[in-house]
């Protein structure tokens, strides 16, 4: 009886999974029946039960089309050796989405003519690899049992195979998720702005009546469709790599004992710590997690359990978004990682172009988990409010994609391509990143059509200048990057186009240049205040392109 209600919550669940759709897209139909196929739970029945969840939301045409490609999946896994070819959840999910992606694309173009299909069922692939691995999870809590997800799973030694680790990877690909999300909620909101017709064939195409012109059109939108099919071809490759290299991101620990050791210290202070798992990073460097509780009135920070721990491990151990946070009486999970060697300061300071109410530039400053930190401005074409609206945009989408663990330069290329697709290449915003790492020292400078960045190291200053055209303007990306290493009391000033063009100099990079140089302070509030000032000075105090400043000053820890 018990089995029997478990397989009719499936059929439910599958049910009102496939009816969930995304942009005339239903995203979960495959993913839901591979899951359900890795926890041997896959049927005829739950087939049938997917299938009619899509034609229930009067798509009958979707759901030929989802029908064709679980029908090529069941053919590739029945015909392939999944000891060799298909040996875990990963591979598994990678061939859905590309698969999925694969026969959508045309499918959906050959029907509907609509050139952002191509987006679509890109992302739709992508996310169908990313919810597999998270149906697998909803099978095993049906069944009640533990699940340990196979990107992690022979990596971590069977005293963690608990829900830690799935706690931990489940954020990873939770973040994955959000960063694709944000991709379609970028494309929907530039659909409903622009209602852009796109030619779904030569009738709709201009023509002159010479013939010349046509043929030019034609040569014109089939060069576009072929890059883009290719970069897209090669990014959903590097896509797979990532989901992949989770596999590879957690080794065992060689702390003996690490979890006997930690219970008997920590029950000394009065808490319960009810699992602990301590693992090591592709980089070498540890991380913690650990379940805990209190069992006396005392107050016990996050910052108070990464000392205990670093004392157990001999190294110096920070907590992850919860430092500041109390240990309660219910069970609750800490995650810790090394202390970087260095720690960093910031100033900003942004102004409006004149007459406008919003500056046009957005700025980010966030800190990844691999110890990294991320400055990024944005200047979106134009100023005021469309402008923020821009570079607000591909602010939002980069955070997302770095804190999903996609590399810089690819993050920065799916983003080129998504507002390169959206666009036509007719609105454009620069980018401009720089990329610290915490433990080495070493800073990636990347930019596309941005002003120039310096360095301030003792009384030298150095300027990073860029050549590259900004984001959306080509398909075929191109971006300037250079690394430099840095050291405690060096500075790095990153600022918008407005604030180099404000300044009246025969070679304003020199001038900027000799202004940081002579700024002595080492508090970066007031040197950002102070080349703003200056800006301000030059102009009589009206700004003619929204100007912002970041200044980040490095010091050892």
């Amino acid at each position: 009886m018990k089995h029997r209600t478990r397989i009719i919550g499936i059929h439910i669940l599958a049910f009102a999974a496939a009816r969930c759709g995304i942009a005339g897209m239903y995203p979960f139909v495959v993913p839901f029946f591979m899951a359900a196929y890795l926890a041997e739970k896959s049927s005829i029945s739950l087939f049938g039960v997917l299938l009619l969840g899509v034609a229930s939301t009067f798509a009958p045409v979707e759901a030929v089309r989802y029908g064709l490609v679980l029908l090529f999946l069941m053919i590739v896994l029945k015909k392939t050796d999944r000891d060799i070819v298909f040996s875990g959840s990963v591979q598994i999910a990678l061939a859905s989405g590309m698969i999925l992606w694969g026969i959508s694309m045309p499918y959906e173009y050959i029907v509907t003519g609509n050139e952002s299909v191509l987006v679509l069922t890109f992302l739709e692939g992508v996310v169908a690899s990313s919810m597999t691995i998270v149906f697998e999870q909803v099978f095993y809590a049906f069944e009640g049992r533990a699940f340990i997800p196979s990107l992690v799973r022979g990596n971590i030694n069977d005293s963690s195979d608990d829900s830690l680790i799935l706690e931990a990877t489940g954020k990873r690909l939770g973040d994955f998720g959000q960063a694709f999300i944000a991709m379609e909620e970028m494309l929907a909101m530039h659909e409903e702005e622009f209602d852009v017709k796109v030619p779904s064939g030569l009738s709709n195409m201009y023509l002159s009546g010479d013939g010349i012109s046509l043929l030019n059109a034609v040569e014109s939108e089939s060069n576009r469709l072929y890059e883009l099919r290719r970069n897209f071809i090669r990014q959903l490759k590097q896509v797979g790599e990532i989901i992949s290299d989770f596999q590879g991101q957690l080794l065992e620990c060689p702390v003996a004992n690490f979890e006997t050791r930690l219970k008997s210290r920590f029950l000394s202070y009065g808490i319960i710590v009810s699992k602990a798992v301590c693992i090591k990073d592709k980089d070498e460097r540890l991380h913690v997690f650990i379940r805990c509780h209190l069992c006396k009135d005392n107050v016990i920070t996050g910052k108070m359990l990464a000392t205990g721990i670093g004392r157990i491990l001999k190294k110096q151990m920070v907590c992850i978004d919860r430092a500041d946070d109390i240990v309660g009486k219910e069970d609750g999970m800490f995650s810790f990682m090394e202390k970087g060697k260095f720690v960093l300061t910031t100033g900003l300071c942004r102004c409006n172009r004149e007459g406008e109410n919003v500056c046009g530039d957005n700025y980010s400053v966030i800190k990844l988990n691999n110890g990294k930190a991320v400055f990024m401005i944005s200047d979106g074409m134009g100023s005021g409010e469309n402008a923020n609206i821009k570079s607000r945009q591909i602010m939002e989408l980069l955070e997302k994609l770095l804190s999903a663990g996609f590399g810089r330069e690819l993050a920065i290329e799916l983003v080129n391509s998504f507002v390169s697709f959206l666009t036509e290449g007719s609105c454009s915003s620069t980018i401009d990143l720089t990329m610290f790492d915490l433990y080495s020292g070493m800073a990636d400078f990347i930019k596309m059509g941005a002003s120039a960045t310096f360095i301030r190291h003792k009384d030298q200053v150095e300027c990073i200048r860029s050549t590259s055209l900004p984001a959306g303007v080509l398909e075929e990306i191109e971006f300037d990057t250079c690394a430099r290493k840095l050291y405690h009391g060096d500075v790095v000033v990153m600022v918008s186009d407005g604030v180099l063009d404000g300044l009246f100099a025969d070679n304003k990079e020199e001038y900027l240049s000799c202004l940081i140089a002579e700024s002595k302070t080492d508090n970066m509030q007031r040197l950002a205040q102070i080349i703003m000032d200056e800006v301000r000075r030059t102009q009589n105090d009206g700004l003619k392109d929204d100007s912002t400043v970041l200044a980040i000053g490095i010091w050892d820890s």
